[in-house]
């Protein structure tokens, strides 16, 4: 029984580094996104969505990301075209 109280306590833990951990990738991606480091953010926002699948902000930040890369991809291909 004292096992997987311990288990259940470092299960805990382990959920509430990921919260952290989720948070400071949300921040990074957003500040490599206000910096036009795209890839940076999304790379950061993919990471954060994987640790918590269902965290809206991310997923909406990743969105738009996602969006601004197609848009530069999109007038490099016309660039050189």
């Amino acid at each position: 029984m004292q096992i997987i109280e311990g288990f259940l306590s470092e299960t805990k833990t382990f959920s509430r580094d990921n919260r952290l951990e989720v948070k400071i990738l949300l921040r990074r991606g957003k500040s490599f996104e206000t910096l036009n480091h795209y890839e940076q953010a999304k790379e950061d926002l993919d990471r954060a969505i994987s640790l918590e699948p269902q965290n809206g902000e991310a997923r909406t930040l990743l969105k738009k990301v996602q969006e601004k890369i197609d848009t530069v991809l999109f007038d490099q291909y016309n660039t050189h075209a």
